[in-house]
């Protein structure tokens, strides 16, 4: 096949009506994307220390009572959020359970319903 004969062809299918300009929006490349944050935060830095000393041991537990209270708080904000519901009907549940739950419970069997072995 000819060049000639492939750009013809190329017209014949092609309808008049389709744009056939590319515009350069078309053919550029997606956008980078931006640098991330760094939010990852290390370990605090801290002095190096003999933790057996008094002023360090106390420093210590300081700070170690800080923490506990900070997370006791938010335990009970997490509880207060939470509503407790009652339910009334415990009475009926009470009877309901009463009744199925005595030791001398026998079903009543019927024969008549039981086809016959032979």
């Amino acid at each position: 096949m000819s060049w000639t004969t492939a750009r013809t062809l190329a017209h014949e299918v092609t309808p008049p009506n389709i744009k056939q300009f590319v515009s350069p929006e078309d053919i550029r490349a997606y956008p980078k994307a931006e640098a991330r944050k760094n939010v990852r935060q290390g370990r605090k830095k801290d002095k190096s220390i003999i933790a057996t000393d008094t002023p360090e041991k106390k420093d210590i537990e300081e700070k170690y009572k800080k923490g506990q209270e900070a997370l006791d708080k938010q335990n009970k904000k997490k509880a207060i959020k939470r509503q407790i519901v009652e339910d009334d009907d415990e009475t009926e549940d009470e009877e309901w359970n009463s009744e199925c739950s005595s030791n001398t419970f026998e079903p009543e069997i019927d024969p008549s319903n039981f086809e016959a072995l032979d």
